[in-house]
């Protein structure tokens, strides 16, 4: 097959600038230089392909593996994601947050818990992983959070909430009614931040929220949709949630550089 790459070269140049310099063992020149590394991850991230049937057109998939996992380990993704946020400039007056539910392949279970955390959790469904988001637009997320097994959306969403700083522009936070609880609302008014969440059918008081902002919600559900298109995040395989979420971290970068 033709080389093929996934970003051009003024995409590229924007994350290698933030990328480690690629090592060769024992002082030699690397064997795979850092573009056919990131170029080889983002194959097996956009085919969902088997690290080891990577094609050779990007070099030795156990190198690029092992590149990849050097990667992860010095929190490279999200220092990047972060970076790229400031330089683009996000208007973050109004952020939304939401969950989707990924379904985790058989593959990604089993993993030693010396190991570290999996984040699996077990559905009628079968295995399944969630990931919760706060975004500004369908293209700039402003957090992510992958939690640790089957845990209901309105205690991450107060680690989310927890997590916004008005001193970034934050002036109002849209959510579904998943997240209507009396903490997270007092959390946001602590931050001058304004609840645009509609209540709950249980809920006894009255509370008025912003309708037409809450219209704008779908940028978040667009967001979801655009990052299930990486088929290697649209299903799980990865054992520990470190990897995985590095996975979904680089596609947002790539959606965000777009």
């Amino acid at each position: 097959m033709d080389r093929l790459y996934y970003l051009t070269d003024e995409q590229f140049e924007q994350i290698n600038r933030l990328l480690p310099p690629a090592e060769g063992r024992r002082g030699r020149p690397p064997t795979v230089k850092n573009r056919e590394a990131l170029e080889g991850v983002l194959h097996v991230l956009r085919t969902g392909t088997p690290w080891r049937d990577l094609p050779n057109v990007y070099g030795p998939w156990h190198t690029i593996y092992m590149r990849w996992q050097r990667w992860i380990e010095r929190g490279v993704w999200g220092e990047i994601l972060k970076l790229l946020q400031r330089l683009k400039g996000v208007d973050l007056t109004l952020v939304f947050l939401d969950s989707t539910v990924v379904r985790a392949h058989q593959h990604a279970a089993g993993a030693a818990k010396k190991q570290g955390d999996q984040a699996i959790g077990r559905s009628r469904g079968g295995l399944t992983t969630k990931i919760h988001a706060v975004c500004a637009s369908e293209a700039d997320v402003v957090d992510i959070r992958i939690p640790a097994g089957p845990v209901g959306d309105a205690p991450v969403g107060e680690a989310l909430v927890d997590a916004l700083d008005p001193r970034d522009g934050i002036r109002h936070a849209a959510m579904d009614n998943a997240y209507d609880s009396n903490a997270i609302r007092a959390k946001l008014d602590a931050k001058g931040i304004t609840p645009v969440i509609p209540p709950k059918s249980n809920r006894l008081e009255i509370v008025v929220y912003d309708q037409e902002r809450y219209k704008q919600r779908n940028k978040v559900e667009r967001l979801f949709n655009k990052l299930k298109q990486f088929r290697r995040v649209a299903t799980r395989y990865e054992k520990l949630k470190a990897n995985f979420l590095a996975f979904v971290t680089v596609a947002l970068i790539v959606i965000m550089l777009r």
